[in-house]
Parts: C-alpha cells; sequence; structure tokens
C-alpha cells in the first residue's frame, strides 16, 4: 500500500509545483521540453528491450498509437494549457474524477466489474470532492462554467480509456519485464515532438534558468514522468486501472494547502472537511481491492 500512497503524494507535487511553473514557462514549451527529454532517456536505457519487441509491437500497433496519442499526448499537453485558464483546485477536482471514467469504460468495453461496496465507495469519494470545490466556491461557479471545464473533462475521459488500452498492452507483454517503460518513452517523445512543434509555431516562449524555477521544471519532470507515469503502468501488472486513478486523490488537498500558505487564498473548514472523508472512501476501496484480490487468489 506505500507505495500507491507515495505515488499519490509524488502526484499532488508534481501537479502542485505545475501551478508555479506556469508562471515561468509557457504552457507547451515547458511540457515538450519535459517529455522529449523524459522519452529520449528512457529509451536509451531500454533499447535492448526495444529491439526485442520491435516485432511485436507492429502487431499491436493500433492499440500502442490509441494508448500514445490518449494517454500522453492529450492529457499531458491540455493540463499545463488549461493551467493558464482554470483554477488549479478545480483542475485538480476534476481530475479526482478519472477512476469512475475508467470503471465506465472497463465496465462497458471490457467486461469488468467491482463488487458492490467497491463502487458504492468509489462514487461516494467522488461525489465528496465535487462537493467541496461546490460549496467552497458557492452557486454563483455553476454561471461561470465555460469550454474550458468541458474540454478538461474530455480529456480526462480519454486519459481513462487509455489508461486500459496501456494496461492491455502490459499484460499482453507479460513476460518483458521493462515494456512499460517502452510505451512511457514513446509516449513521451511523441508528446515532446507534437508539443515544441506547436509551441514553436503558436506560444511566445517563455523559459527561465534561474536556479530555483530550472530546479522546479527538473523535480516536476523526475515527479511526473520518471516517477509516477512509469510506476503505474508498472502497477497495471498488480492492480486495476480504477484502483490507479486514485493517484489523483491527493491533489486537491495539497493545491488548496499550497494556496493558502503561499497565495493567502481562503478556504473555509468545509472545503477541507469534505475532502477528508473523500479520502477516507477511496482509501476503503483500496482496502476492498487488495482483499478481494487476496481471496481471488486465495480460494
Amino acid at each position: 500500500m506505500w507505495q500507491v500512497l507515495l505515488l499519490a503524494v509524488c502526484t499532488a507535487i508534481a501537479f502542485d509545483i505545475s501551478t508555479v511553473l506556469i508562471k515561468y514557462y509557457s504552457p507547451l514549451f515547458m511540457i515538450g521540453s519535459q517529455s522529449i527529454i523524459s522519452g529520449i532517456l528512457i529509451m536509451s536505457l531500454h533499447h535492448s528491450t526495444v529491439r526485442a519487441v520491435q516485432n511485436d509491437i507492429i502487431l499491436y500497433k493500433k492499440e500502442l498509437l490509441l494508448a500514445v496519442f490518449f494517454g500522453f499526448v492529450i492529457p499531458l499537453m491540455v493540463s499545463p494549457i488549461l493551467l493558464d485558464q482554470l483554477a488549479p483546485v478545480d483542475i485538480s477536482i476534476i481530475g479526482s474524477t478519472q477512476p469512475l471514467l475508467i470503471y465506465f469504460f472497463a465496465y462497458l468495453f471490457f467486461g469488468e466489474r467491482l463488487i458492490n461496496k467497491q463502487l458504492f465507495f468509489l462514487c461516494l469519494g467522488v461525489f465528496f470532492s465535487f462537493a467541496a470545490i461546490i460549496i467552497e466556491s458557492g452557486v454563483e461557479r455553476v454561471s461561470l462554467i465555460s469550454w474550458r471545464e468541458p474540454i478538461l473533462l474530455i480529456a480526462t475521459m480519454l486519459l481513462a480509456f487509455s489508461w486500459l488500452t496501456i494496461s492491455r498492452i502490459v499484460r499482453r507483454f507479460k513476460d518483458i519485464e521493462d515494456i512499460e517503460d517502452v510505451i512511457a518513452g514513446l509516449g513521451f517523445i511523441a508528446t515532446g515532438i507534437i508539443s515544441l512543434g506547436l509551441a514553436l509555431s503558436t506560444e511566445k516562449i517563455r523559459f527561465s534558468l534561474k536556479l530555483i524555477p530550472f530546479g522546479l521544471f527538473l523535480l516536476a519532470m523526475v515527479l511526473e514522468h520518471l516517477i509516477v507515469i512509469r510506476m503505474r503502468a508498472k502497477f497495471s501488472r498488480k492492480y486495476s486501472q480504477t484502483l490507479l486513478g486514485l493517484l489523483n486523490i491527493f491533489s486537491p488537498f495539497i493545491v488548496g494547502l499550497h494556496e493558502v500558505i503561499f497565495n493567502k487564498h481562503h478556504y473555509s473548514w468545509k472545503f477541507f472537511g469534505l475532502l477528508v472523508p473523500s479520502l477516507i472512501c477511496f482509501g476503503i476501496f483500496y482496502y476492498l481491492e487488495t482483499n478481494y484480490n487476496q481471496a481471488k487468489s486465495n480460494p
């Protein structure tokens, strides 16, 4: 369990750092630079694995393209762009719907099912997350919804579906230990090329080499690209994608605390009070899944 918790904390910290970096780096150029560096590094370290599976990868090129495009390119490009447009807490709350969306697609397209208790606590956790931001922002927040929220929700849906595809590919290559890194490397390189191309043609490039911003730039890259996304792919062998979707659970809490401490933004006790039962519900979901899997493997 500590590994999943560690990844969830890393996810929240990486997202929170991105909310700071957006002041110093143009969004597409930032994600393009991080992705291309990560992708080249990963593929260089696993060159022998690439050669070993290149013929098999061609057989699954359709699934691989879906996984790369929807699992890496779209969500990695959309999130930093919308950070310029939406409050970070709003983005993190919408991101918390990912496990529910993953389960919906898993049920609809792959016939996977949760036990009733799991589904109940999953829905309840997502409900508390949304209740936190709605109650905090007030009724007037609903009238301010623009094109940005639906775009982010669509990106989250695509990401949810793509992680199911990634999981299928990983399990088909179950005898190859580092296939997850190959998938991640390909995804990062594709994201980097497309993002940098769009950045150079559409953005006014901002890129700071000052010690603190650049240090945070590298830290975010290591946390998100080299740790969280790679390890999430590796954990596809062990956990369901619905459970791994819970890696976003700490993001609203961490981002909210950051805004209170550093940006002097006021959040009432209701906001954090509603996030606590949300975290508890997701924790119960994890406990139920692991216990259920153990019961299946040890009848």
